[in-house]
């Protein structure tokens, strides 16, 4: 499918790389599932607290891992 979610899961693109990724949270709580495909790097990253940005943090963990 061309649409760029499905079954709370994200498809797009970082700058050229293919990216799925999923993020939630409950009070107390945050996630964020990132997964670059054609690299083979999966990030996932766990807060206890809803009042970090994990998403950024994912970003950057996964920025140290990726090929330049």
């Amino acid at each position: 499918t061309t649409h760029p979610y499905g079954f709370g899961w994200h498809v797009d693109e970082r700058g050229d790389r293919l990216v799925v990724w999923h993020g939630g949270g409950l009070p107390g709580f945050a996630s964020q599932f990132l997964r670059f495909v054609d690299d083979g790097v999966t990030v996932i990253a766990l807060a206890n607290g809803d009042d970090s940005d994990i998403a950024s943090i994912a970003n950057r963990v996964a920025l140290f891992y990726l090929p330049k």
